[in-house]
């Protein structure tokens, strides 16, 4: 997403709607990977411990699968993926068959 946003700068300017909307839709997917899914990873973790409880206390679980606790991306790996981000997309800007600068 971040390889989109640049290549949407530089070729229809930073001032165009078109960088304005890839912005924008950066912006919520980035936040998506670090906030909401991190925190779903961490009720995961809370409701399987509610469940090893009732298993422990010798009662029926409420549910028979464990819960993936990896669900969401530090703040460090989201900062890692932004700057791949600006590799690939000035990586494109230097490949003659793209042709976009």
């Amino acid at each position: 997403v971040m390889s989109l946003t640049v290549l949407t700068g530089i070729v229809c300017g930073c001032g165009s709607w078109n960088f304005a909307l890839s912005a924008i839709f950066m912006l919520i997917v980035c936040h998506d990977a670090m906030g909401v899914r991190r925190e779903v990873g961490k009720h995961s973790g809370v409701l399987n411990e509610i469940v090893k409880t009732f298993e422990m206390l010798g009662g029926d679980a409420p549910i028979d699968v464990k819960l993936n606790e990896l669900a969401g991306h530090t703040p460090l790996q989201v900062a890692m993926g932004v700057l791949v981000g600006f590799g690939v997309a000035f990586g494109f800007m230097f490949i003659p068959m793209f042709g976009l600068v």
